[in-house]
């Protein structure tokens, strides 16, 4: 996510993607949200999750 700011994710592309079980994406997705990594939007029936810029996490890395 850090690779693409712009862009949201949804659940089911971050399974796919890195090839985990849709509810351990979830878990994990929701974990990094709650700890303000990521940022958390519902839109219709399903959650979004994008990058926070505003988490310093860049700054805690280095």
């Amino acid at each position: 996510m850090m690779e693409h700011r712009e862009q949201y994710f949804t659940i089911r592309e971050i399974s796919e993607t890195h090839d985990v079980v849709y509810q351990t994406a979830r878990t994990d997705l929701l974990d990094l949200a709650g700890k303000g990594y990521i940022r958390k939007e519902k839109r219709g029936r399903e959650f979004m999750f994008i990058f926070n810029e505003d988490c310093n996490l860049e700054n805690e890395t280095q």
